[in-house]
């Protein structure tokens, strides 16, 4: 279900910036109006890439829980992954109310700092935690020993 998701996402993406760029260039080249003024391509642009880091945090912190079965850092991941989505929203928000006018656009600015902060927080305590997980691995099996090995941050 989550693959479908996020091809659908990607997909409606892709058709966006598509649609997006194929307007700004050629149907209204040199068109000043339209370049600073866009109302949907920028939320729906905003959103689409929001929700797919959401789907690769989902499927990354799933993955974690089933190896490690660490409730605790697990929640604290899940939360910088719904700060992110959240200052996303924020985003797209501000992006619909104030920002289909490019001299508005700077009133995102927090809202879409923070978001790119917490969604490159969550992705270093997800790449963190996963290896710490493997390092801590014990195995009987000497091919699986040797790669979490050189996965842990104390292998040379």
């Amino acid at each position: 279900m989550l693959v479908t998701l996020a091809l659908i996402v990607d997909t409606a993406s892709t058709a966006n910036l598509c649609i997006w760029v194929y307007g700004s260039t050629i149907t209204h080249w040199g068109d000043a109006a339209m370049i600073s003024f866009q109302k949907w391509p920028v939320p729906v642009y905003l959103l689409t890439l929001g929700l797919s880091g959401l789907f690769a945090h989902i499927f990354l912190i799933y993955r974690y829980f089933m190896l490690g079965r660490k409730k605790w850092m697990t929640g604290i991941i899940i939360l910088f992954a719904l700060t992110s989505i959240g200052y996303c929203l924020a985003a797209v928000v501000c992006a619909i109310l104030n920002g289909s006018n490019v001299s508005n656009r700077a009133t995102s600015r927090v809202q879409i700092t923070t978001w790119m902060a917490s969604t490159t927080a969550t992705d270093v305590l997800i790449a963190a935690s996963l290896v710490w997980q493997l390092s801590r691995v014990q195995t009987d099996m000497q091919e699986t020993k040797e790669y979490a090995h050189s996965l842990s941050p104390s292998s040379s």
